[in-house]
């Protein structure tokens, strides 16, 4: 398992300039190829925060339907390994054998209804542990079969009219989204994100807020 650190500074400009704008620090896991992007985190700005977490998977299903800015709970969830399928009863996931590839994680829709599914992580701020929180979400019909496709990226943004879980289309996301269209953005206000690679080989970064452009940047 690795452990990874991410060290957040915001000087009393920032603070005020994301306070002033109603906002909150995101915190997601970027999918680009998706429809919408899950709000794992929210913190409220700080001079000095760290999140922190594990490259530990969870695989979960949710009885809400996935719709723009619908947040998300996680009704059933179970650890899950590269390379394995879960399976989905309606009540609890389990293991069900080998996945299709090593890289992978799949879950089929045993239940009677359709259900949101994706993968799940917990991440603690400033040593408090979050409740596990949705990282990907897409809909699954009965019997369908879901493939997921592990990262350790993050993003990182400022977002205003935002709650952890909610699924907020990829085409609101400034600079990360070819479709981005501000015309079509509904509640939640997002600046342009930050993207970083996380590996075992660098597994702790650090990034200061830039209170002019109100956007992320690592530091140097």
């Amino acid at each position: 398992m690795t452990n990874f650190l991410l060290n957040i500074s915001v000087d009393n400009d920032g603070i005020k300039t994301i306070n002033a704008a109603g906002g909150s620090i995101a915190i997601l896991v970027p999918q680009a190829s998706s429809y919408y992007q899950i709000v794992a985190v929210l913190i409220s700005p700080l001079n000095s925060i760290q999140v922190a977490w594990t490259d530990t998977l969870t695989v979960y299903t949710s009885s809400t339907q996935l719709s723009t800015d619908q947040i998300i709970p996680i009704n059933s969830s179970e650890i899950a390994y590269l390379g394995l399928a879960y399976a989905f009863n309606g009540s609890v996931i389990s293991a069900a054998g080998q996945a299709g590839a090593q890289g992978i994680v799949q879950l089929t829709n045993g239940s009677g209804s359709t259900v949101t599914t994706g993968l799940a992580k917990v991440f603690t701020v400033n040593s408090q542990t979050q409740a596990p929180a949705a990282t990907t979400a897409s809909s699954l019909m009965v019997q369908g079969l879901a493939t997921f496709w592990p990262t350790n990226d993050i993003m990182i943004t400022v977002m205003s009219g935002a709650a952890v879980g909610m699924a907020v289309p990829t085409y609101s996301f400034p600079d990360f989204s070819a479709s981005y269209d501000n015309r079509l953005t509904g509640q939640v206000t997002i600046q342009p994100p930050l993207i970083l690679s996380f590996s075992a080989s660098n597994a702790t970064q650090s990034i200061i807020f830039n209170d002019t452009t109100c956007q992320f940047q690592l530091t140097s």
